[in-house]
């Protein structure tokens, strides 16, 4: 079995937090479940954190901050026994923000992620393969987000998400892809920091040219999220929604 598609760690049902183990940059991913009428609305209820060696530094299951009427269970995996081990969805905002002070955030959509946790992170300090070029698939106006489990399967040789997803599969599969692309990926973000390359990829012509990231974009306008030097708690309505 290639070692990019060796198994996630399994997660825990009651919270764990090894904080020993963390590194300068760490992955994240949340599942969701269903709240307000019909569950059509989206709330935090469970988060795992790995470091960049894929071990879990992080993980809990969150009670939402209102009633749960669709847990979503086919998808996030998230049943009512597992509310028994949540954790308050106060504490554990908190304590995801402070492990994300000052390190770097890897995930696949993030702003899916930080809007359910309600929070911000800066984005010279993102980096989410949904917005990375070579992840995207081209049209003929730019450039559109691929799902994870495609990447995956392309990029990495595995299979997920075949039932219910698992955080930590989902965040492996995010690093793995990152570690893949780690050298370019930096090397592009260098070069873009500094003035060169207007926000476009080197070698790129035509509509390629145009399938520039959010972070790519946001760094080429001079937005390096130094006035926000660390995550912070926010009001979820700024987050644009995306894809997963």
């Amino acid at each position: 079995m290639s070692r990019f598609a060796a198994p996630a760690p399994t997660i825990p049902d009651p919270p764990l937090r090894a904080l020993d183990a963390l590194s300068p940059r760490l992955a994240l991913d949340c599942e969701m479940v269903g709240v307000g009428t019909d569950g059509k609305r989206s709330a935090l209820a469970r988060v795992v954190v790995l470091n960049f060696d894929e071990r879990i530094v992080y993980s809990a299951f969150v009670q939402p901050p209102e009633p749960v009427t669709d847990y979503r269970s086919y998808v996030s995996g998230v049943r009512p026994e597992h509310m028994r081990h949540a954790l308050n969805f106060r504490t554990a905002q908190t304590e995801v923000a402070q492990l994300l002070r000052d390190r770097t955030l890897i995930g696949h959509a993030l702003h899916n992620d930080l809007k359910a946790l309600m929070l911000d992170h800066p984005s010279a300090a993102v980096r989410d393969t949904a917005h990375f070029p070579p992840y995207r698939k081209a049209q003929v106006t730019g450039s559109r987000p691929r799902r994870l489990r495609d990447l995956a399967r392309e990029f990495l040789g595995w299979e997920i998400q075949g039932d219910a997803h698992s955080p930590a599969e989902d965040a492996v599969a995010a690093l793995r892809l990152y570690k893949l692309k780690m050298s370019e990926w930096e090397r592009a973000i260098a070069k873009v920091a500094k003035g060169g390359g207007g926000g476009k990829r080197p070698g790129l012509t035509g509509n390629e040219a145009h399938q520039t990231s959010k972070w790519e974009q946001n760094l080429a306008a001079g937005k390096s999220g130094k006035s926000k030097g660390r995550s912070g708690i926010k009001k979820a309505r700024r987050i644009k929604r995306g894809v997963r």
